[in-house]
């Protein structure tokens, strides 16, 4: 994977659902700070990840922050703290993939639940796991092009806002009390999540030292042009929505009538079935970083081993 490839993950991992989903929440808890809020929560995040960087440029090796938690730790906290990555890794995947069934709910209502549910959840997991067992190039080709699927409706949206928007639309800036800033603070944490997926895959990098670094400036100010962007737009477009559970298929809808809410809809099942295959990719690379440093269970680390090894 070269730099273009590592990039490509850190912005499918960041730009995963989340972005479809906390307009609202945060138009409701900071008005129109929103934007402001995305932007200095990016710089925030571009710290730690800088923090990475400089840790991931020592480093050529699968596991990423495990990989650095033991080399400064010791073998303990290093199981520890790579464990509870994976963890993190596959509840998200359970998470995500439930959040697909849901979506396609509102065109089938037999998909959130029962043997619909069941069949969309297993055959999604079935496929993204065949996809990684045919190689890393094919996993790497697989995650730019839902980077691309994910960035192109969200583009249009912004494109659509911009040219609409006037003074007239943006809304004054309200007083925010302490309680609704952390509240916000929070959502705004975790909608930048993901980055630190880029390190984990650092075995597979042509050259790990230099564009593990690069990637993770690089998606840092990707990720927070693109949805301090999106915020403008929702909250010169919402005209008063804070409480809608697709807050921006609602916005599109306003901008760009029902086609535009579809596109949206469209972007944001692509958007969550890509940063399953992301995070999925690293999970597996998880196991594998686990195996060759003895830190699994003698029954696992073969298997990881065959699992990863065609990658």
């Amino acid at each position: 994977m070269g730099l273009s490839d590592l990039t490509a993950l850190g912005i499918n991992q960041v730009i995963g659902g989340g972005i479809f989903l906390i307009p609202a929440p945060i138009a409701a808890n900071i008005g129109s700070w929103g934007p402001v809020g995305f932007i200095v929560a990016g710089l925030a995040m571009l710290l730690i990840a800088l923090c990475y960087a400089e840790t991931g440029s020592r480093f050529s090796d699968t596991g990423g922050a495990y990989l650095y938690a033991r080399a400064a730790f010791g073998k303990f906290i290093g199981f520890e703290v790579g464990w509870m990555q994976w963890f993190v890794r596959v509840s998200s995947q359970a998470a995500i993939v439930s959040g697909i069934a849901a979506a396609i709910s509102y065109y089938w209502t037999e998909a959130n639940r029962g043997w619909g549910k069941a069949l969309i959840v297993s055959s999604i997991t079935l496929l993204i796991g065949y996809l990684h067992t045919t190689g890393i190039r094919q996993s790497a080709l697989a995650i730019r092009f839902f980077t691309v699927g994910k960035l192109a409706p969200l583009s249009i949206f912004i494109v659509a806002g911009l040219c609409m928007m006037d003074s007239k639309t943006l809304p004054s800036f309200p007083a925010v009390s302490p309680h609704q800033a952390a509240a916000a603070g929070f959502m705004l944490a975790f909608a930048f999540g993901g980055f630190e997926t880029i390190p984990v895959i650092c075995g597979e990098a042509k050259n790990p030292r230099r564009d593990v670094v690069y990637a993770l400036i690089a998606t840092l100010i990707c990720v927070t042009l693109v949805m301090s962007l999106v915020q403008l737009v929702y909250v010169s477009s919402s005209r008063g929505i804070t409480e809608s559970a697709t807050p921006l298929a609602d916005s599109a809808g306003l901008l760009m009538g029902s086609a535009g809410a579809a596109v949206i809809g469209i972007g944001s099942l692509i958007s969550m079935f890509g940063a399953n295959v992301g995070s999925s990719l690293a999970a597996s690379r998880m196991l594998f970083a686990f195996a060759e440093n003895e830190d699994s269970p003698p029954a696992v680390g073969p298997l990881a081993r065959a699992i990863a090894l065609p990658l």
